[in-house]
């Protein structure tokens, strides 16, 4: 019997790429500059385009469950595997997921973010906002956690705060494209 190597989060992600369509993309990319959506609501769309398609989410889960398992502080297969899990409804199971990894990851602000996301998609708001604000007292620069708090606080009709949460988020991003550009 022989044995396959094991699939790694990068080899999924790849698949995934590799298996839409480019033209979802583009549209997606015209649709949005036409309406002037800001990045993270490109993203968004990207995000909603890339889980229309049809993946072998069994194959994907024990993917990113076996890079988890090869470097237990994969941040992009932990953020890959708690969205599979959220989506799936299976929410708790994700926060285990991020629960177990904060007490042995460096990047508590990422498994912060990733906890805030599955609570959003649960529908526990509160808990969400929590988590994005765990998330950002360790790391203020975190740009995504304050797109996501602003547009929560717009949700619960605090339209100070979500105003304030969107300028961080712009003056963030525009300061990342600023670096950019200069390296």
């Amino acid at each position: 019997m022989t044995t396959n190597p094991p699939i790694s989060a990068a080899d999924i992600l790849l698949r995934i790429a590799s298996a839409r369509p480019a033209q979802r993309v583009e549209d997606v990319e015209l649709h949005s500059s036409a309406r002037g959506l800001s990045n993270a609501a490109l993203d968004a769309l990207v995000e909603l385009a890339a889980l229309t398609e049809t993946t072998d989410e069994a194959a994907a889960e024990a993917g990113y469950r076996q890079a988890i398992a090869n470097d237990p502080c994969h941040i992009e297969a932990f953020s890959q595997l708690t969205s599979l899990l959220s989506r799936q409804g299976r929410h708790d199971d994700a926060l285990e997921l991020i629960d177990q990894a904060v007490g042995w990851c460096s990047d508590i602000a990422s498994l912060y973010f990733f906890a805030g996301k599955v609570q959003e998609s649960a529908g526990r708001l509160p808990l969400a906002i929590a988590a994005f604000e765990q998330a950002l007292d360790l790391n203020p620069a975190l740009a995504e956690a304050h797109y996501r708090l602003g547009s929560l606080c717009e949700q619960l009709g605090e339209p100070r705060a979500s105003a304030a949460h969107f300028r961080v988020y712009r003056r963030l991003v525009d300061e990342n494209q600023s670096n950019v550009r200069l390296s």
